[in-house]
Parts: structure tokens; sequence; C-alpha cells
């Protein structure tokens, strides 16, 4: 029986190395002790797409690209383990609700921009993460 349980905790330790070894996917940790914080996660430079790690989610976490190409939206994708509050678009100081994402139906901001933002809310139960995928859209 201990056979199993190694193979899972080897396997799993291997699937964290090679998650964090792409600089698309991106990780944070709240701060517990704060409970109005804004975790700012910028996307790194020719990322396209790629995955969020948000462990012990607490207040809000604002994805934001800046890109070369004024006409594009930043989508947010539903991954294993999304579980959201609420999210929002942000431009010029505003912020505008956004629908959640789901399986079948990403939530991309609506205007296009060269600096897309989004505000994600993490739920008020305390989970251990939530994970979602972004991708980012040019429009033409």
């Amino acid at each position: 029986m201990m056979v199993p349980l190694a193979f899972f905790v080897v396997s799993l330790v291997g699937f964290s190395q090679a998650f964090l070894d792409d600089r698309c996917n991106l990780m944070t940790v709240s701060d517990l002790s704060k409970d109005s914080q804004v975790i700012q996660m910028p996307i790194p430079d020719g990322c396209i797409t790629g995955e969020v790690e948000w462990h012990y989610p607490k207040g809000n976490l604002l994805l934001e690209a800046r890109l070369p190409a004024a006409n594009s939206v930043l989508c947010i994708e539903e991954s294993w383990a999304t579980m959201i509050g609420a999210v929002m678009e942000v431009t010029g100081g505003m912020s505008k609700p956004m629908a959640l994402p789901t399986k079948d139906s990403p939530s991309c901001s609506s205007q296009p921009s060269a600096h897309p933002q989004v505000m994600l809310t993490a739920e008020d139960t305390q989970y251990y993460m939530t994970a979602f995928k972004y991708s980012i859209k040019m429009i033409r």
C-alpha cells in the first residue's frame, strides 16, 4: 500500500515542478492577516495563455497584461479548481462586473486595450486554493 502513496507523492511533486517551470503559469499566496488586500499579478511579457494558482485566496487578485497591441482582451477560463466570488473588468480606474467563467464559456473583458486588467474576488469561504486559466485575445 505504500507504493501507490509514494507514486502519488512523486507524481504530485513532478507536476508542481512542471507547473512552476513554465513562466506563463503564475502562483501567489494571500496574506491571511489582511481582509481587504489587492494582490497585483502582472502577466509576463510574451505570455498569451497560462494558469494561475491562488493559494489561500482572500481579498482580491488583479491580473494585468501589458501588450504592444492596443486591441486585446483578457479572458478568464475555468480550470480544475476554480472557486471565485466575482470577476470585474478594470478600465481607467473604474470596475465593471463580468460573468463568472464556466466550463464551456470563458469570461472576457469587453473593452479592448493594451493594458487589460481583470480583478478577481475570493469567495467568502476560505479555501486552500483556487486555480483558473487566462488567455489574451487580440481583437482586429
